[in-house]
């Protein structure tokens, strides 16, 4: 993650670093019924947790 070096965010990660991401790819829909309850969607995800830690010198940075 990126972002600006202060700010609410970052507040954020001081007070709790306790972190977690959800990403979702390759989705399909799937909305060919008539009915719309019937609609529904395939699809990949990933679910991690961890602790946020602040990188500050470039070499910890691009050694990720």
């Amino acid at each position: 993650m990126h972002g600006a070096r202060q700010g609410h965010k970052l507040d954020l990660i001081a007070q709790n670093p306790k972190v977690c991401i959800q990403i979702e790819g390759e989705v399909i829909l799937d909305y060919n019924h008539e009915i719309p309850c019937k609609y529904g969607a395939f699809f990949t995800s990933f679910i991690g947790r961890g602790k946020a830690e602040l990188l500050d010198k470039y070499d910890e940075k691009h050694t990720l």
